[in-house]
């Protein structure tokens, strides 16, 4: 008995190791993980006929419940095959966890991940990787986790992979434009500079498959564009050596003059802009408890001082020296005032 997760690569089944595929003929149950990544075409059909239709789907509910496939590893050898390297999604991780818990032997093939894989298809450093985030479907106020990892990666002098959100069950992916547009979102709110229109973004599809596609340039450039069928990653680079700048123009015909206009630090915004912003949304905030005294049934008191408490917040970052931090706070109250605008309970220009 024992429970393996066998990772096919970046090149499906022709990056497959004869040892794995050996192996996975020998088990009692194979398992094509069709939840953490789309499939290469075709593949997923050849793989069931060379291990002669011994191949179920795995879900999102098959993989995250688990309990099936622990119990056939309970008692004979079971196999979770998937596109990349197994671990690189937690759900796998999960899952052999509680596998080692219920005393069930675990085993791994491990492979290449488009994340290793697109630096060298980039020529940018690896050991420069700062942070992997995946960006899924929500609004820009829930998207404050994504723009802080990045601006913190950026702050470090370090590269940012995004993984975009894929769903078999929904038959659904984030396009990249889609996750470009919503990372433009939430810079309306922060205004850090971390997405700005010119911030240099490489946008890595099917990497490894027959019709890859590598582009790189500003993110306004790049928002538009159709990128194909899924799976992508957007890369944003940290400041760049020299060596990843020839790479970029050799490896991805970027011209030397578009990299140097375009965005790869974060600069600290300045206590002047910080200032001026806070005191901007305390006076708004003012203004908007004059209108609200005017409708006593405006409810609005518990938003006004969420307004205040972030001011507060924002004018001890001011005097600790943290302007970032300053603005993140005051971007925070001017939204909760511009949504009572945007919802049309108060008729506030600001």
């Amino acid at each position: 008995m024992a429970l393996a997760f066998v990772g096919l690569g970046i090149q499906g089944l022709e990056g497959l190791p004869q040892g794995a595929l050996k192996y996975l003929r020998a088990c009692e149950e194979v398992y094509a993980d069709v939840y953490t990544s789309p499939w290469p075409p075709g593949q997923l059909e050849e793989l069931g006929r060379l291990l002669g239709g011994n191949l179920r789907k795995a879900t999102r509910v098959t993989l995250e419940d688990g309990r099936k496939v622990l119990e056939g590893a309970a008692t004979g050898d079971v196999a979770v095959a998937c596109v990349g390297d197994p671990f690189i999604a937690t759900t796998h991780q999960d899952l052999r966890l509680r596998a080692m818990k219920a005393h069930i032997p675990v085993k791994v093939f491990y492979a290449s991940s488009a994340v290793n894989v697109v630096f060298g298809e980039t020529g940018l450093h690896p050991y420069k990787l700062g942070r992997v985030i995946t960006l899924i479907r929500a609004e820009p106020s829930a998207l404050a986790s994504v723009y802080a990892a990045v601006k913190e990666a950026l702050n470090l002098g370090l590269h940012s992979v995004i993984l975009l959100e894929y769903s078999y069950d929904e038959g659904f992916d984030l396009t990249p434009s889609q996750g470009l547009r919503m990372l433009q979102d939430v810079e309306k709110s922060y205004r850090l500079g971390v997405f700005a229109d010119d911030r240099l973004i490489v946008v890595a599809s099917r990497v490894g498959w027959p019709d890859q596609s590598v582009r790189c340039g500003r993110l306004v450039d790049l928002v538009e564009l159709d990128f194909g069928p899924a799976p992508h990653c957007i890369l944003v680079p940290g400041p760049l050596h020299y060596t990843e700048e020839e790479a970029l123009g050799l490896l991805l015909h970027v011209d030397a003059k578009a990299i140097s206009s375009a965005r790869t630090t974060l600069a600290a915004p300045s206590k002047t802009i910080v200032d001026r912003t806070v005191a901007k949304t305390r006076a708004a905030l003012v203004k908007a408890r004059e209108l609200a005294a005017k409708a006593p049934s405006s409810g609005l008191d518990d938003v006004f001082e969420n307004v205040e408490a972030y001011l507060s917040d924002a004018e001890r970052f001011i005097l600790e020296g943290k302007p970032e931090l300053a603005l993140i706070e005051a971007g925070y109250a001017e939204g909760l005032l511009d949504s009572l605008r945007l919802q049309g309970r108060l008729d506030l220009d600001w």
